[in-house]
């Protein structure tokens, strides 16, 4: 069964900055994400709840699974220089979205 992706009004905003090429990449994961949400990316320990990740070059895709309700909430996309600060302070605000 596939995962049901549910897109932040922040990754919204910053994915529409992202070069088209980076842009294609980060498509191409969302996809095969939506089939297994740990073949693409991994947990980040010590998050609550946990926050996983994806690379696409330089940048950084912030998820959270909802493995009973077969969802995915797409946080945010990063530059990695600002992805520690994201990661501590930023993320449980984005939560509240959904």
């Amino acid at each position: 069964m596939l995962f049901i992706l549910k897109f932040g009004k922040k990754f919204d905003k910053e994915f529409e900055k992202i070069d088209k090429s980076i842009s294609s990449q980060i498509i191409k994961k969302l996809t095969r994400l939506k089939e297994n949400p740990e073949s693409v990316g991994k947990p980040l320990s010590h998050t609550k709840p946990t926050l996983w990740e994806f690379k696409a070059e330089v940048y950084r895709v912030f998820y959270i699974v909802q493995e009973n309700a077969k969802e995915i909430w797409i946080l945010s996309v990063k530059h990695k220089d600002e992805c520690d600060d994201y990661i501590r302070r930023g993320y449980s605000k984005d939560i509240t979205e959904f």
